[in-house]
């Protein structure tokens, strides 16, 4: 691999707009907890109009997501591949594909190192202490443990493997 590659603006513009909308997405469900709030009445229907903004604008940009995907052969190619894993819908296919670039070109124990769910060792000298994840890109744990939670009720391998485990 080169040390350096330059990124397509089609993929800068990608990740920014896949990074507004998970913005959008943490800012609509903020608004949605607010409306459960027991004395929200005098607020409630401005809650519910801002609540119904961020849902435009989140289509908005996903329908722009979209056509940029749907432009480029090679991101639709990796994004069917990585839907065809269980328990990886679109949503976490592109956002592992965005956030992750590197699969396809690095092996599976750096892929959980850049994720942040390979054990590090925390030893020195003779002493050695618990392997704790720790590093990577953290914000991708939560999406793997919903594919990895879908996966393991599926009928799949992994679903399979996973009931081999617990039993």
């Amino acid at each position: 691999l080169p040390l350096y590659e330059a990124v397509p603006d089609t993929c800068v513009e990608l990740v920014q707009i896949n990074n507004r909308i998970n913005e959008l997405k943490q800012d609509l469900v903020r608004e949605k907890n607010r409306l459960q709030a027991p004395d929200n009445k005098f607020i409630k229907p401005d809650i519910v109009a801002h609540a119904e903004h961020l849902n435009t604008m989140i289509k908005k940009l996903q329908s722009r997501l979209d056509v940029l995907i749907g432009t480029d052969q090679d991101l639709q190619d990796k994004l069917k591949q990585l839907e065809e894993i269980a328990g990886i819908g679109k949503t976490i296919a592109i956002n592992l594909m965005l956030a992750v670039p590197e699969l396809g070109h690095i092996n599976n124990k750096a892929v959980a190192s850049l994720t942040g769910v390979a054990p590090h060792p925390n030893e020195s000298g003779n002493t050695v202490r618990y392997r704790r994840t720790i590093g990577g890109r953290r914000f991708i744990r939560p999406m793997l443990f919903i594919a990895a939670m879908s996966a393991s009720r599926s009928h799949s391998p992994l679903g399979e493997f996973y009931r081999a485990l617990i039993a």
